[in-house]
């Protein structure tokens, strides 16, 4: 008699089913097992069922079974149907024990992820009283998550398992006792094909509730990240050491070490301008009371001229109603006493800054007018001055004019061995698009070198990183929205490139300085939040945010080992006075950051 063809075995093995990641490639290995192994091969794999039905469900004739056996049909078929019985039993109980254990730990993963779901929509957010608090419910959510994670671990790991488990089983079952007989090949209602839908579903259903539960893993983790970092930062507000500057309607804070090696700052706002000195613990110290009470500083300016300090006040507007007035030029002697004195007058029309320079160790002064008339409504444009200082009469004399619109600031540096001055113009003819200026000094005069398009520009400062010169321009107010971008340009071939663009509210000044190894750049907003960003490769990240109000300066300095930050607060959104502040910063973060 022909022997029937030997047909290819197939056992069905997962690739490392104790790690959760690879089910769907576990999954994927089924399949493809199944299919390089043919129909034959499938077959072989599962559980025989009765003789008689073929793969098509109709019936094979007895007597081409006979033919085939070699034996007595009445034997055969008494063979069989014992057989059939036993492997029906058999093959029940086995699907049966199967379906109730893939049930089961479906059901554990989907009452875990509802579990794990109603954890996850806690208001984890809402306010808390304390800082106690906060730490407390962080800690826990912390725990929650962790055993949530594992228990999550653990009921994935035992599906595959079960998996495993249930295909190892098949796989025994056709090696015991399923008989050989062709006519026994063919599957009816535990076929190859139901088989294979049933694990795709049970695949399936799994993977379903893995997104789930990752799912729902991610948005605990982000509200715990969420809380940590509110708890952070609260922590740090009450770490941050502020102190208030006793005057209102502050326009400019100015930090000096002055020749005695002492650190002091000049305040100017009302009822009149002040000097502060810094004791040994930081705190402020009044020092010396300016009495300009007919005048309203917008500016000081603090140098030295052959170990003699100097500061001048721009006087913006005089009681009488008219922009042009006297600034003066003070001398001040920090050796014995504290001794102001008058040192020379300036005309000025609505000065907005004084800016000190040298140039090849001549000192120059340039005052930087807002106005050029002698009454409130007649106004813009108007001539900037620059003044140089004789060391012959002792005084500062008119040395260039520098034509500017309504200008807010001027800003001198050197590059390369070039020296640079720029005039940020703010408002010309009814419009606040108005081109700001790059002067170049050429010939011993200050010659135009680039036009820069500004939208009301109140500040400009330069800073160097790496080696590279970077300048910031700060625009306040375009003509429609105080939320116009402000800019920072690179310097390459005596050129001012845009490289980064600042979302700014009503920018009104801004500085650089670095903090333990670290650049950073603070924006003084005077219609919103002032801003603290890292400098991250000409990229900006937002490091801190501080409630200031109408604040028109900022100013960082450091002392005894500590770093400082000052705003001036104009006054408060909502009118009145507000109080102008003075911060200390942490040595170290406790979230991990220096300072911030």
């Amino acid at each position: 008699q022909q022997q029937p063809q030997q047909q290819q075995e197939v056992y069905v093995e997962f690739e490392n089913p104790g790690e959760t990641s690879n089910l769907d490639d576990n999954y994927d290995h089924v399949l493809r097992r199944f299919s390089e192994a043919g129909p034959g091969g499938r077959e072989m794999a599962l559980p025989k069922l009765p003789c008689g039905v073929n793969e098509h469900g109709g019936n094979d004739d007895p007597t081409k079974i006979q033919n085939v056996i070699g034996i007595s049909w009445k034997q055969t078929l008494i063979n069989f149907v014992l057989s059939v019985m036993l492997i029906v039993c058999f093959s029940l109980s086995i699907i049966s024990m199967t379906q109730d254990t893939c049930s089961c730990s479906v059901s554990e993963l989907q009452k875990s992820s509802s579990q794990l779901g109603n954890v996850t929509n806690m208001e984890v957010t809402q306010s808390l009283p304390s800082i106690t608090t906060l730490v407390e419910e962080n800690a826990k959510l912390r725990e929650e998550l962790d055993r949530h994670k594992e228990e999550n671990q653990n009921k994935i790991l035992n599906l595959n398992n079960t998996i495993m488990e249930f295909n190892q089983t098949i796989a025994e079952k056709k090696t015991l006792g399923a008989p050989k007989q062709d006519c026994c090949q063919a599957n009816s209602s535990f076929n190859h094909s139901h088989m294979e839908e049933k694990l795709a579903d049970i695949v399936t259903k799994t993977k379903s509730q893995i997104q789930l539960i990752n799912s729902s893993i991610e948005g605990l983790t982000s509200k715990t990240s969420t809380i940590a970092k509110t708890t952070c930062q609260a922590q740090e507000e009450n770490r941050l050491e502020a102190q208030v500057i006793p005057m209102e309607a502050v326009q400019d804070i100015e930090p000096f070490i002055a020749a005695n090696n002492k650190r002091y700052i000049a305040v100017a706002g009302k009822p009149k301008d002040n000097i502060y000195r810094l004791d040994d613990k930081g705190k402020l110290q009044l020092e010396f009371i300016l009495n300009n009470t007919s005048h309203l500083a917008r500016d000081i300016e603090h140098f030295r001229i052959d170990s003699i300090d100097f500061l001048a006040v721009g006087s913006y507007f005089h009681s009488t109603e008219t922009w042009v007035t006297e600034s003066v030029i003070y001398t001040l002697n920090t050796f014995q006493n504290m001794e102001l004195k008058e040192f020379q007058r300036i005309e000025t029309s609505g000065i907005y800054q004084f800016e000190y320079f040298q140039i090849d160790g001549v000192h120059h002064l340039m005052a930087i007018n807002y106005m050029n008339s002698t009454t409130v409504n007649e106004l813009y444009p108007g001539k900037s001055v620059i003044y140089r200082f004789d060391p012959l009469q002792q005084q500062f004399v008119e040395y260039q004019q520098i034509t500017t619109a309504a200008s807010h600031a001027a800003h001198f540096f050197t590059f390369n061995g070039s020296h640079f001055l720029f005039t940020a113009n703010y408002h010309i003819q009814g419009s606040y698009k108005v081109n700001s200026t790059l002067y170049i000094f050429e010939g011993g005069v200050m010659l135009p070198q680039q036009q820069i398009p500004t939208q009301g520009a109140t500040n400009v400062n330069s800073f160097v990183i790496n080696g590279q010169l970077y300048l910031f321009l700060s625009n306040y107010y375009d003509g429609e929205t105080y939320n116009v971008s402000s800019w920072i340009y690179k310097m390459e071939n005596q050129k001012l490139h845009e490289v980064i663009s600042v979302p700014t509210n009503g920018a009104f000044d801004m500085e650089h300085f670095n903090f333990h190894g670290r650049d950073y750049i603070i924006v003084a907003n005077r219609k919103g939040k002032s801003v603290i960003y890292e400098w991250d490769n000409e990229n900006l990240i937002e490091k801190r945010r501080f409630d200031t109000q109408t604040a028109v300066d900022v100013a960082y300095w450091e002392f005894n080992g500590f770093a400082y930050l000052a705003f001036a607060n104009e006054r408060k959104f909502s009118g009145g006075s507000a109080n102008s502040m003075v911060y200390r910063l942490p040595e170290r973060s406790i979230c991990g950051e220096n300072g911030f």
